[in-house]
């Protein structure tokens, strides 16, 4: 059952590191809670855009959710499925 006090949304900076990013999916996944990582920007990282992500970085995170077996949904579809 979906709830929406468990919704968590977390920005992804420079200084995130990809090893952070995979303890808050295996907390979610663990807790079958939601959780929403904030993306700003893909590309190349630059100290005065602290809001890129790298490539490598959104892949290795890509393949990390797809190894849980986590499900993937639009802001629409989440929101939705919380009833709200």
């Amino acid at each position: 059952t979906t709830s929406r006090y468990r919704l968590r949304i977390i920005p992804v900076t420079t200084d995130t590191t990809t090893e952070e990013i995979k303890m808050w999916i295996q907390a979610a996944a663990e807790s079958k809670s939601w959780l929403i990582l904030l993306f700003h920007g893909l590309g190349t990282p630059e100290l005065k855009n602290p809001y890129t992500t790298s490539f490598e970085q959104y892949v290795d995170v890509l393949n990390d959710i797809q190894a849980h077996k986590l499900k993937v949904v639009t802001v629409a579809e989440g929101l939705k499925e919380a009833g709200l």
